[in-house]
């Protein structure tokens, strides 16, 4: 046998042993999504084999180098952006407290270029109802904590993410439609992050709008409370940055002047 012959009958037998233990179809790589969700590739991809030089088979065998863990990386990210557009659902973790059931909610805040409570300005938003506007907020559940919890309820209805601060205060209360007994915890979440794309972008509105209309606007007495708490937390906090710029600046001036 030739050397020639010889190589070619050894290549064609790594094709077609290629082909029977190494072939998998896209359904068995990603049983989870559909074919819209998959990344683009350099071919239409009905097997893709690794040994030695990865390869993509199409109806027709396409030689273009192409990474197996490369597909298989490309695939989990595609899987994990779909579930992260996913609201949590069901209430098997919910947690209660004295048969009152634990609610954790933000009011995601941001300064415009105005000082001061003018320039301060909440984002609420819409009821799944639509009869309303309020802020985020939902149950808090048991593998998470109450800042996590926080953090995840906002994102998932506002499509915003920041920085959760210190607790504003826990309310009591009672649902109007169900009569169930609620324990809510509020933060204020200084907001780094608004998202084009969130879970329930398409069951809210969200507006961003001054501390008057948030107060006029919102349905829920106590989060209007926790509204009131956050106004003087950051006011008195401000008033507190302007003494000590203006102690700073004072004592400039008096070394200066030496």
């Amino acid at each position: 046998m030739t050397k020639k012959k010889k190589v070619e009958e050894e290549n064609s037998g790594d094709a077609s042993a290629t082909r029977g233990d190494w072939a998998c179809t896209i359904d068995a790589w990603a049983p989870q999504l559909n074919q819209s969700s998959l990344p683009s590739l350099p071919c239409s991809p009905l097997f893709i084999y690794s040994r030695g030089s990865s390869q993509v088979f199409s109806s027709e065998l396409v030689s273009r180098s192409f990474d197996r863990k490369k597909m298989a990386a490309a695939l989990v990210s595609q899987e994990n952006v779909v579930a992260s557009l996913v609201s949590r659902t069901g209430r098997h973790l919910q947690r209660y407290k004295k048969g009152r059931r634990q609610v954790v909610g933000c009011i995601p805040y941001r300064y415009t270029k105005v000082k001061g409570e003018d320039g301060l300005q909440v984002l609420v938003i819409s009821s799944q109802k639509g009869k309303g506007m309020l802020f985020p907020k939902g149950g808090w559940e048991s593998d998470e904590t109450i800042t996590q919890a926080a953090l995840r309820e906002t994102y998932e209805e506002a499509g915003v993410k920041g920085v959760v601060e210190r607790q504003l205060g826990e309310w009591t209360f009672q649902s109007r439609t169900h009569g169930t007994d609620y324990e809510g915890y509020m933060f204020p979440l200084q907001v780094t992050e608004v998202l084009n794309l969130w879970p329930e972008k398409t069951n809210r509105r969200r507006l961003w709008m001054s501390v008057t209309e948030a107060r006029e606007c919102c349905q829920h007495w106590w989060m209007k409370e926790a509204l009131d708490v956050l106004v003087d937390r950051l006011g008195g906090q401000q008033q507190l940055d302007e003494e000590e710029e203006e102690s700073c600046s004072l004592n400039y001036q008096a070394k200066s002047n030496l």
